[in-house]
């Protein structure tokens, strides 16, 4: 069923074998539309028998508001494992009321660009001290950093300030629960607990292994920067269907 064709705005349909994929805030699939087909894409691997999920919405890094949208649409509590953990979390309600004052005090903050920046770096500083503070969100997402990340990403990339990118690129990454060391020109990589688009614009995480790519390869580090394009094309696949022609067509600064 549906109330609009593909391409003219949005619309609703029942995709009944899709219909019986549970909910996770940290699924191992993801999904995205050809026309009218539902295209169900792994993020992860998937062993055997093991229980297909996706992130039925955009996914908010307040725990309680994810909670309150799920009851809403779906008439369910979530128990993945990010939410139990950020259920049990003894900074949880500190941390989103930072969150919160932060974006009602952005309108006055944009109205002069440095101090804008300077807030986001100084709120990025926090919530990262805040996370890994609290032992459970070890090797977890960490979603209230994702957005102020990004946001500096894409700053830093605009003035090609190729440390600066590549440190943010990181901190997008690590928010969305990747593990990534890069030792000796190579990178260490764990993607076990990713979320691969916890926002209405999933590809903020393709933009993040673009900048890593570009900043590696902008300080010298040729073959980390190659592995990092590996992952974005395989990200870009992943988020949006696309193959390396539609890649190229969009970042062609790789």
């Amino acid at each position: 069923m549906g109330s609009n064709a593909p391409g003219d705005g949005e619309c609703s349909g029942l995709w009944v074998h899709a219909a019986y994929i549970n909910h996770s805030c940290v699924p191992n699939s993801m999904h995205n539309f050809l026309g009218y087909l539902l295209v169900l894409r792994a993020t992860k691997d998937i062993s055997a028998g093991e229980e297909i999920t996706f992130a039925y919405t955009p996914l908010s890094p307040d725990v309680d508001e994810r909670h309150a949208s799920f009851q809403k649409s779906w008439n369910f509590t979530c128990s993945c494992r990010l939410c139990s953990l950020e259920m049990r979390s003894g900074s949880r309600t500190e941390r989103h009321s930072l969150i919160r004052d932060f974006d009602q005090a952005l309108p006055d903050l944009k109205q002069q660009a440095d101090i804008y920046i300077s807030a986001l770096e100084d709120i990025v500083t926090v919530l990262r001290t805040m996370y890994e503070e609290d032992e459970a969100y070890t090797n977890m997402p960490k979603l209230g950093l994702v957005k102020y990340a990004h946001e500096l990403l894409t700053h830093y990339q605009q003035k090609q300030d190729a440390k600066r990118t590549v440190f943010y690129a990181l901190q997008v990454l690590r928010g969305l629960g990747f593990q990534i060391e890069v030792k000796g020109g190579t990178i260490t990589f764990d993607r076990s607990n990713a979320v691969f688009a916890p926002s209405a614009r999933p590809t903020e995480i393709v933009q993040a292994f673009v900048g890593a790519a570009d900043g590696f390869r902008a300080l010298d580090q040729i073959a980390v920067g190659h592995q990092f394009e590996v992952l974005a094309r395989e990200a870009f696949l992943i988020t949006t269907g696309g193959d390396d022609e539609a890649f190229a067509a969009m970042y062609r600064t790789l």
